[in-house]
């Protein structure tokens, strides 16, 4: 039984939304980390006053109408890769979710950091696309998923390391069909929104090339924030293909051994070389500008299970 909450409740609990309990943004708001009733939980609470997105706080109101239908659905409510729903405010423009859930950290803000090890990295990445594998299927329950908003800074890792998607605001088919068309007109967050959108529709392939951006980030430990954006830094994307493009102008590179794996992970434990040029190669297929030559989740899935960490680590998924 979830539970409802004032916006008061929330706001004591997270110390008065403080900077100490600040965890990340998300799309269209902030992530809180704190206590409930001994409980760990983590609070996401929408905000309209945002410098990226035009949003108005009714437009929210459904967000968040729709993510409690979404959470609570037979089907997906005790998917591990989705966050556990535990309460929810609904108190005009103030309007947030409490989630049931240990936070580590978001991904975004893990990508930088030294103790994220190769292994978690990798495991993290098949665990995300494994969940849109899963969601990208039609099921007797409902057609295909679209996720739409897909970013390192919507994926938050568990303290056990199990990584959770907790931002649906702009998810499209599955159970919510007539969203699709709703939604066209807003394409995602900066640096992870496929290109090809400025001539055509969304589609799975759109996702994929979200999650390619979130592979590139991972392996190479950059991140892609909206600042860089507004200051003329490439995308990550982008860096990606200048770098190829450096190194392959040398006559003497062999193509086959390129990779963008950080320098600093090469030395984990359960690297190896091979990995780092095929997950570079998996990356590099997901960005694609044709995206019809962008792999399915499923042929992801299919390769991050063959890299050498995974068939001999962890178990298949």
């Amino acid at each position: 039984m979830i539970q409802s909450y004032s916006y008061k409740d929330l706001s004591l609990c997270t110390n008065g939304l403080s900077e100490e309990n600040f965890i990340g943004k998300f799309h269209f708001g902030k992530v809180y980390v704190t206590e409930m009733n001994g409980k760990n939980v983590m609070v996401k609470i929408w905000d309209s006053d945002s410098k990226f997105y035009q949003v108005s706080f009714l437009q929210n109101q459904d967000r968040l109408l729709d993510e409690l239908v979404l959470l609570l659905h037979p089907v997906l409510i005790s998917h591990p890769n989705l966050v556990n729903l535990m309460g929810y405010c609904y108190e005009g423009e103030n309007l947030g979710v409490v989630y049931d859930l240990e936070p580590l950290n978001t991904l975004h803000n893990l990508l930088l950091n030294d103790t994220f090890t190769w292994s978690e990295r990798i495991r993290a990445a098949l665990k995300f696309a494994c969940l849109l594998k899963f969601l990208h299927v039609d099921t007797p329950h409902f057609r295909q998923f679209l996720v739409r908003n897909i970013a390192a800074a919507h994926l938050i890792l568990h303290q056990d390391h199990n990584l959770k998607l907790f931002d649906f605001v702009l998810i499209s088919g599955g159970i919510f069909p007539d969203r699709t068309k709703q939604r066209e007109c807003v394409h995602g967050c900066i640096g992870y929104i496929d290109f090809d959108l400025v001539k055509d529709s969304w589609s799975e392939t759109s996702d994929v090339f979200s999650f390619g951006v979130v592979l590139i980030g991972l392996i190479s430990k950059r991140v892609c924030t909206e600042e860089e954006a507004e200051l003329g830094e490439p995308f990550l994307y982008e860096w990606l293909n200048s770098q190829y493009n450096e190194k392959t102008s040398d006559s003497g590179f062999d193509k086959t051994k390129f990779s963008i794996v950080h320098e600093s992970l090469k030395g984990d434990p359960g690297f190896c070389a091979s990995d780092g040029v095929a997950i570079t190669k998996l990356a590099m297929q997901c960005v694609e500008e044709d995206k019809y030559d962008r792999p399915t989740m499923k042929q992801v899935v299919k390769q991050l299970l063959n890299l050498s960490i995974v068939r001999k680590n962890m178990p298949r998924t």
